[in-house]
């Protein structure tokens, strides 16, 4: 039985190697150990992914389900379940097409105008890479994409009337490339490597084939000598010439009698060449054709042959028995030259550049397209033109990654085969920036370069030594954020407007830092990457607003504008929750699709619904700028100002203008850690540590060196938290320091009153005698030092002061033994008697009230 279970899983397993359902994955094609027989199945738990729920499913199987919303997408997901790690793979979506592409299909084959279908093609695209692309989408763009190009010419053609043949033709290139633009997006990209290797790099050529000759489509049925369409991630531009342009520069070549070719190519002011360029150099009637695509960063440099030489080496291409003749044979006496062509037909010339091509024709990981992708055409963008060996086109190019990348090579792509190839082109010269080459035919070009291993390290290396800082940084922050906002929340002796303005601008950047970790990489679910996107949006804005109400609160309590604190606290919170909201309202609103990306949850930076952010961040830094250097002003020039004023309103100010500097240099970085290469990284870094500093700033700044927020902090903890003493001690302490207070404001009292002049009234003796007099009732009471009980206690009476003989028993000092005072006691009902010197009018006497005092 052992034997028959081994037979069948060796069996199996070959039948799974024989038979691959999914192009992309890796099978196991070894036989399973005898173990794994009888171990328990491993299975790849259930997940919801971009809409698509796919059941736990058992590992070395496919999930097929249904795509979502049956409505507008027909076909269905395929998902394998990887045998080794149980593991989802990337789902295969080529099935997955929204219904519009079937309803082109029929206006296609109806024959509607092609221009037409292309508009409502680049909408339904545009409105599709707004909600959710798929695999299918792509394919379906790309086979309508060669079909309308087809129909389109066909339809232009047939017509008369040259006007409207220019008309229909640019609109139609217009749409068309608007197409290719949305196919080629970055928010395109992460569906096109969904697709199997060979069916990504089949459509993606099409696909450049087809924008290629919609070039030249244009330039067949325009009446203009030059055009230039521009996209966001291609473009292209052509040029039309007349017979006369070249044929009367074919025959000054012919005419000439200088046979000096060893000159390099004149160079452009604008050119950026690494070296000089071998081969004979046209003469100076005939110069050489420089294109650059100045609107992309990065754009490689195109420099042609001479229009003479392209026109010649056309004819060939068409005629291939006339042969291309060489240069050489037009300038020297005495070698035999074919006469020129007679043909009047006009010059068609096509350039374009691609950004996003070197990715969808990559073949391996470890060697990478390092530049844009530019190419040219004349006259037939489906071949390629071939050039005389001693007049090449020449092409610049200009390094994507600088650092871990080797071995330029200078490339081009070869529609027959699908690869890229380097027949035809060599290399010039080559740095860390560039590279130069030069190849003898025209089509599409790029460069390929070898990514080391220990870069592919290195930058594994960066990426988790940034989350590590990032998440330790965001953590500290939120610390201190949150101490700050306890702060100035809990201890209400801080409240005032500066410390409302404080408190909330935590509030948001706490906000703003949690959903920061929690939901930045939250990419699986696009409407809640999209919220954490809006969030982040929010909140931000809602920070920078806090910031310009603190230089505007400075401002105006240096120009004492007296104001309801209330009202203008009312209005605060509406400018500060209330603008951003309206700002992101509006901006998701409209552009709801830029907001999250397969990459992060952010809005997409290459979109310009970024501007709704940056915007708004410059406003808010000029104008508190503005109002910072107004308060300073104001500060400064002021000379009668308190010391003490000045220097803290220098300190706000000081503290202000720096927190202001650290947002605002934060969201520079921020946005320049898009840059590619080593500066994106060094970026990335000063970003990360800078955002991550916020909020410790905003804690040391605001509570540890402020001193009223400090000494607020600081008696808190001493009376409330740390050394919170005895009730009842501290209550006897009060009783103590109050009862000796009261009796030395007594003593100094009476002391002035008996110096007071005789002259006085009787009612204003009365006035002032008076309370003395009811503080001498109450001391009756008091036991005197060294008694054993209250009832044998002598009592010191009103009237002690009127016997002038009586003493102190013991020493000397009245201080250093026990004070024996003898009297008569006060009748209660007696009157009260008034003494012209209540405190005695001895030395002993008063010296009896000393020790009374000393005493308590």
């Amino acid at each position: 039985m052992f034997l028959v279970l081994l037979i069948l899983a060796i069996v199996s397993g070959s039948l799974a190697e024989w038979h691959e359902p999914h192009p992309k994955r890796e099978s196991n094609t070894s036989a399973p150990a005898v173990g794994e027989i009888f171990a328990p199945a491993k299975y790849c738990d259930a997940e919801k992914r971009k809409g698509i729920q796919y059941p736990k499913t058992r590992a070395c199987t496919e999930a097929r389900v249904a795509c979502p919303d049956p409505e507008t997408i027909t076909g269905e997901v395929v998902r394998y379940c990887n045998c080794q790690t149980a593991k989802w793979e990337t789902p295969d979506t080529t099935n997955c097409t929204h219904r519009w592409v079937a309803e082109m299909r029929s206006a296609i084959e109806r024959g509607d105008p092609a221009e037409q279908i292309s508009y409502r093609m680049a909408a339904d695209l545009e409105s599709t890479l707004s909600r959710q692309l798929y695999g299918g989408d792509i394919t379906g763009s790309v086979s309508l994409s060669t079909d309308v190009l087809a129909l389109a010419r066909s339809q232009f053609g047939a017509l008369d009337d040259r006007n409207q043949r220019q008309i229909r033709a640019t609109n139609f290139t217009e749409s068309f490339g608007s197409s290719g633009d949305h196919l080629l997006s970055p928010k395109a990209v992460p569906v096109w490597e969904e697709l199997a290797t060979p069916v990504r790099i089949d459509h993606a050529s099409t696909l450049m084939g087809a924008l290629e000759q919609s070039a030249l489509l244009l330039a067949d049925y325009t009446v203009d000598q030059h055009k230039r369409l521009q996209y966001d991630y291609w473009a292209m531009e052509i040029d039309v010439h007349r017979p006369e342009a070249y044929v009367s520069r074919t025959n000054e070549a012919l005419n000439s009698d200088d046979d000096s070719h060893d000159s390099p190519i004149p160079m452009d002011d604008n050119t950026r060449f690494i070296g000089n360029i071998p081969g004979a150099a046209a003469p100076a009637a005939a110069p050489p054709t420089t294109i650059q695509f100045s609107g992309f960063s990065q754009s490689p440099i195109i420099t042609l042959p001479p229009l003479d030489v392209l026109r010649s080496s056309s004819i060939a291409a068409t005629n291939p028995q006339i042969g291309v003749p060489k240069l050489g044979a037009f300038f020297h006496p005495g070698v035999k030259v074919s006469q020129p062509s007679l043909d009047r037909s006009r010059l068609r010339l096509g350039y374009y550049v691609f950004t996003t091509f070197g990715q969808l024709l990559g073949q391996t990981p470890d060697v990478i397209v390092n530049s844009h992708v530019i190419g040219a055409s004349v006259d037939d963008a489906t071949r390629s033109l071939t050039l005389p060996e001693d007049e090449p086109a020449t092409f610049t190019f200009y390094h994507l990654i600088k650092n871990g990348v080797s071995n330029p090579r200078c490339v081009y792509w070869n529609l027959n085969n699908k690869t890229w190839s380097t027949d035809g082109c060599r290399l010039i010269s080559t740095n860390d920036d560039a590279t130069q080459c030069a190849c003898n035919h025209l089509t599409s070009f790029a460069i390929l370069m070898d990514v080391s291993g220990q870069v592919s390290r290195y930058a594994g290396t960066m990426s988790a030594a940034l989350d590590v800082v990032s998440i330790i940084g965001c953590a500290l922050s939120v610390v201190c954020l949150a101490l700050s906002l306890f702060v100035f929340t809990f201890f209400r002796s801080l409240y005032n407007v500066r410390n409302t303005i404080h408190r909330n601008l935590c509030l948001s950047l706490l906000i703003a830092e949690l959903v920061f970790m929690i939901g930045i990489d939250r990419t699986e679910n696009q409407v809640g990457c999209a919220v954490v996107a809006v969030l982040l949006h929010y909140f931000f804005l809602a920070a920078f607003c806090w910031m310009l109400l603190e230089g505007y609160q400075l401002y105006l309590m240096l120009i004492q504008v007296f104001e309801s604190d209330k009202t203008r606290l009312f209005l605060y919170y509406k400018f500060s929750y209330g603008f951003p909201a309206a700002v992101v309202a509006i901006s998701a609103g409209v552009t709801w699709h830029n907001y999250g990306t397969d990459e992060y949850c952010w809005i997409d930076t290459s979109s310009s619904t970024l501007w709704a952010f940056i915007g708004p961040i410059i406003g808010v830094i000029l104008a508190n700028v503005i109002f910072l250097g107004i308060a300073l002003k104001v500060v400064l020039s002021v000379k009668s100002r308190d010391r003490n004023d000045r220097e803290r309103f220098l300190g706000w100010i000081k503290g202000s203008a720096t927190l202001l500097c650290l947002l605002g240099v934060t969201w520079v970085f921020g946005f320049l850690t898009a840059v590619r290469g080593t500066g994106g990284v060094v970026f990335s870094w000063i970003f990360t540590i800078l955002n991550c500093s916020q909020g410790v700033f905003i804690f040391v700044l605001h509570v540890l060196m402020n001193s009223k927020v400090r000494l607020t902090v600081v008696r808190w903890l001493r009376s409330g938290v740390c050394c919170l003493p005895d009730k009842s001690s501290a209550d006897n302490s009060r009783e103590y320091i109050s009862s000796r207070q009261r009796i030395m404001n007594m003593m100094k009292a009476n002391s002035q009153s008996g110096s007071s002049p005789n002259t006085a009234s009787t009612d204003d003796k009365e006035k002032q005698l008076t309370p003395t007099t009811k503080t001498n009732e109450w001391l009756r009471h008091l036991p005197m030092e060294g008694e054993t009980s209250p009832l044998s206690s002598p009592r010191i009476s009103s009237d002690m002061a009127s016997t002038p003989d009586d003493h102190i028993s013991g020493s000397s000092d009245p201080r250093a033994s026990p004070m024996d005072v003898h009297g008569d006691p006060v009748e209660k009902h007696a009157p009260v008697k008034r003494k012209k010197f209540p405190l005695g009018a001895s030395e002993h006497e008063r010296r009896s009230q000393d020790v009374v005092v000393v005493r308590f």
